[in-house]
């Protein structure tokens, strides 16, 4: 695309634990920003997953299984909203933005599978309708690939100057992640080439390329691991 919208859609989960098919959403947020990335609208949710939220990932994001339960949504509720509001912006021409988008949407296809029938849950699952996606850890690792060090939000909001006083904190990473994909533009000119379908595929091929290079170094140190080579939503 020749440049970014006017608006973008900010999207990110915090969850009860790492595996997209079996832990659940606790903590999710999509906050609509201008291209001053000025906040316009917000939504947060604080969700009853059902299940045991592990210890690592109350230690990342700070919310424990008694909190949840007592404080948070029916999850069925909660994961139509945010589903809803998703398709709303991408099928109306803004993109959401997603930092490692390929864990937070497989992790929410999975939860509408587990929730509503194959009518609602197919959206997630269509190439097409989910075509307007922005990942700004595939896009960066792909234009910077030879800087050394983290990749984490944290450390990209750092390179590009964006201010993440609060990472984890879902509301936040969703701000930062918009800033950085603003950055990307900004600095890497080829970005402005194309559309967003062709942008779509650019990112599915990137990340295969990605992951399938992970998967090498692992079997290089002697690690079996299962590496998913398929975004934005794992199969």
């Amino acid at each position: 695309m020749s440049s970014l919208p006017e608006y973008l859609l900010g999207f990110d989960t915090e969850t009860t634990g790492v595996s997209v098919s079996e832990d659940r959403i606790v903590t999710a947020s999509a906050v609509l920003l201008n291209s001053s990335n000025e906040m316009i609208l917000n939504w947060e949710w604080l969700i009853n997953p059902g299940i045991e939220i592990a210890q690592g990932a109350t230690d990342v994001h700070g919310i424990s299984t008694e909190h949840a339960a007592e404080h948070g949504d029916d999850p069925k509720t909660a994961i139509f909203e945010i589903a809803s509001i998703l398709r709303y912006y991408m099928e109306n021409g803004v993109p959401v933005v997603a930092y490692n988008a390929a864990f937070d949407f497989s992790l929410l296809n999975a939860e509408c599978k587990r929730h509503f029938d194959e009518d609602f849950a197919s959206f997630f699952d269509d190439p097409t309708a989910m075509s307007n996606i922005i990942d700004p850890y595939v896009i960066d690792k792909r234009l910077d690939k030879y800087r050394k060090g983290s990749r984490t939000l944290t450390a990209s909001a750092g390179v590009y100057s964006i201010t993440l006083e609060n990472a984890h904190a879902s509301f936040d990473d969703c701000v930062a992640a918009v800033g950085v994909a603003r950055a990307l533009w900004d600095q890497f000119k080829i970005l402005q080439d194309g559309d967003q379908s062709t942008l779509f595929e650019a990112q599915q091929g990137w990340y295969k390329e990605q992951q399938e290079g992970l998967a090498t170094y692992f079997k290089k140190q002697g690690k079996e691991t299962d590496i998913n080579t398929v975004w934005p939503i794992s199969t």
